[in-house]
């Protein structure tokens, strides 16, 4: 099942301290979410929900990360910011094609946090 995956690999993700195991979890999240979510021709088979998780997960995950002490590891952060940038990218793409509508509450929280992710993000490239 889909949101099983999701639920594992998120649990993962947010449990672990290791930077190159996040990494590591990442990818395959890529890896999930590119092959077996955004590239669906038949839309309907896509939910939702999952990619509405997907995107709170990481904005949720750069929250967390935001807060770890980066120093140690500059290169492998910014690694990983470019990963969840372009995760995100792919994820609210296929929302907007979908022309979706949904609940923007979950999100009001983290909504200054993406922006300034996604300045950095254009600033590091």
């Amino acid at each position: 099942d889909i949101n099983e995956i999701l639920l594992y690999l998120s649990s993962y993700l947010l449990k672990t301290n290791s930077i190159h195991e996040q990494y590591r979890l990442l990818l395959i999240l890529e890896l999930f979410l590119n092959e077996l979510l955004l590239n669906l021709h038949d839309l309907q088979l896509l939910s939702t929900s999952v990619l509405r998780d997907c995107t709170y997960l990481l904005l949720r995950y750069l929250n967390v990360t935001k807060n770890q002490s980066i120093q140690q590891y500059p290169l492998w952060y910014c690694e990983l910011k470019i990963k969840i940038f372009d995760l995100l990218s792919a994820m609210l793409k296929q929302l907007v094609i979908m022309g979706l509508e949904y609940n923007s509450d979950n999100y009001m929280g983290k909504r200054l946090s993406f922006y300034i992710f996604c300045l950095n993000f254009t600033i590091i490239r």
